[in-house]
C-alpha cells in the first residue's frame, strides 16, 4: 500500500503545481493585458496630439462651409459605397449647398474645392 500513497501524493502535488502555473499564467496574461492597454492609450494620445500648425490650418479650414464630418472619416463615410462614377455628383451636391467654395474632409486631410473660375482667380 505505501508505493501507492506515494504515488498518489506525487500525483496530488502535480496536480497542485499544475494549478498554480495555471493561475500565474492567467495572472501574467493580465498583466500583460493592461501593460497593452496603457500602451495603446499612449499611442493613441500620441497621435492625437495636434501639431500647433496644422491646428493653426485646421482652425482657418474650419471657417469654410462645407458637410458636417466625422472623426477620423471625415467626408469619406459618404463616398464610401459609392461607385466612382458618382463622386462629381455628391460633389455638385456640395457645390450647390455651400456654395462656389467649400471644404471637404477625406480623413484628416482638408481638401478646398473652388468651383468657379471666378473664385480660382
Amino acid at each position: 500500500m505505501k508505493p501507492f500513497r506515494r504515488h498518489t501524493q506525487k500525483k496530488a502535488i502535480a496536480n497542485h503545481f499544475w494549478i498554480i502555473c495555471q493561475e500565474l499564467r492567467i495572472f501574467i496574461m493580465d498583466i500583460m493585458t493592461a501593460m497593452l492597454s496603457i500602451l495603446l492609450v499612449l499611442i493613441l494620445f500620441l497621435v492625437m496630439r495636434r501639431d500647433p500648425e496644422k491646428s493653426r490650418i485646421k482652425k482657418m479650414l474650419s471657417k469654410i462651409p462645407g458637410p458636417p464630418t466625422y472623426p477620423i472619416l471625415g467626408n469619406a463615410w459618404e463616398l464610401i459605397n459609392l461607385p466612382s462614377h458618382r463622386y462629381m455628383d455628391v460633389l455638385s451636391k456640395y457645390s450647390n449647398d455651400y456654395g462656389p467654395i467649400f471644404c471637404t474632409w477625406i480623413g484628416t486631410k482638408g481638401i478646398v474645392s473652388l468651383n468657379t473660375a471666378e473664385t480660382a482667380e
